[in-house]
Parts: C-alpha cells; structure tokens; sequence
C-alpha cells in the first residue's frame, strides 16, 4: 500500500490502525474519513525563568480556560473547571512560600493537567471551539515547563 498521500489509492486504507496506544481520544472509522491531529509544542523558554514567570504562566492558563468556556460552557464540566482553578491557586500559593515545596507544586500540577485533559479532544474541533482548546493546550504546555525548570521534574 502507498504511504504518498498523492498516490490514487491512499486513502483506501480501511480499518483502525493502532501504533502503541490505548485507542483513546478521537478517532475515524470507515471510508473517506479524516483524522487530523495536532502536537502543540510549549513555547521555548528563557535561560532563566522566575516566579514572576510562574504568575503570568498562572494567570494564561486562567485566561485560556474562560475563553474557552466562554467558546462553550460545555467544553470542560463545571467541577473539573473548579478543580482546575483551585489547583492553579494552590500552585501560585505554594510557590510564593519562602520555601516552596517543589513536590507539592508537581502534585497540584498534576491535577490541572488531570481536570483539563477534556480540552486536549477539543483541539482538532472546528472554529473558536479548537482555537481556544488549542490556546489552553499550550498556555498549560509553557506552565508545565516552567514548573520544571523552575522546580525540576
């Protein structure tokens, strides 16, 4: 079978094909379907990064969220959208100790990604609905990344 997609016979490839994963996620089953998916890469990060840094990552994730709530309240349930909030919170607040506890900042992390994995689906919608998945993908993407490198991984 071709793999060039300008070969005639292409897109004849009928049936799942599952490479090392847990078939989750979308997916397109039949003929002339179209599965389309997207990495979205955290943006490259300073040399060095601050907690200033960390606050303004904060506050992106909070502002991608809304808008894509406000896109559709659907998108992500109410009660993993809190979750989510009060997690980011917690992440500002551990970080701003004298003594954060690098840890405690993964675990809450952990949790944001957990309560918005919904919105990584949503990437490959259509429209406002996968722009603003796509914005809250990578704005949570540039957080982790300086969570690690400002408290290791």
């Amino acid at each position: 079978m071709p793999t060039d997609p300008a070969a005639s016979d292409w897109r004849r490839n009928e049936g799942i094909v599952n490479i090392q994963s847990s078939n989750t996620g979308n997916q397109a089953v039949g003929d002339d379907n179209t599965l389309t998916v997207q990495q979205v890469p955290a943006p490259p990060l300073p040399e060095q990064v601050t907690v200033a840094d960390l606050r303004t990552a904060l506050q992106a994730v909070r502002e991608d969220l809304a808008r894509l709530r406000a896109e559709d309240a659907d998108a992500v349930p109410d009660e993993d959208a809190d979750e989510a909030l009060t997690s980011l919170d917690r992440v500002g607040e551990e970080a701003e100790r004298e003594q954060p506890r690098p840890r405690a900042i993964r675990r809450h992390l952990t949790f944001v990604v957990d309560a918005l994995e919904s919105a990584t689906a949503l990437t490959t919608a259509s429209g406002g609905l996968a722009v603003a998945a796509t914005a809250l993908v990578t704005s949570l993407g540039a957080l982790q990344a300086i969570v690690l490198k400002l408290f290791g991984g």
